[in-house]
């Protein structure tokens, strides 16, 4: 589960999005920020501006585990984060 107090320790990563050393927690928004999705027009004529989400498996490696073999909800990210950062 996505805790959002941060305690949601994942191996580390690094160099994407706004991470620019390593960052070892599950920010599932973290790797993809500043990146928006196309965005979606709803029923009342507004345009929501969606941002990119890593999945799970982006963190913890492949294969992914999710719907689609994806790494992320529009399926920018084609793998897992790499390896561990140290």
């Amino acid at each position: 589960m996505d805790d959002p107090f941060g305690n949601n320790p994942t191996p580390a990563w690094r160099h994407t999005g706004q991470v620019a050393g390593c960052q070892n927690n599950l920010e599932v928004g973290d790797p993809w920020s500043g990146t928006n999705i196309p965005s979606v027009k709803g029923a009342n004529g507004f345009s929501y501006h969606l941002q990119e989400l890593a999945f799970f498996s982006w963190f913890y490696g492949a294969p992914s585990i999710a719907v689609n073999n994806w790494f992320s909800d529009n399926n920018t990210f084609t793998s897992d984060a790499g390896p561990v950062c140290k």
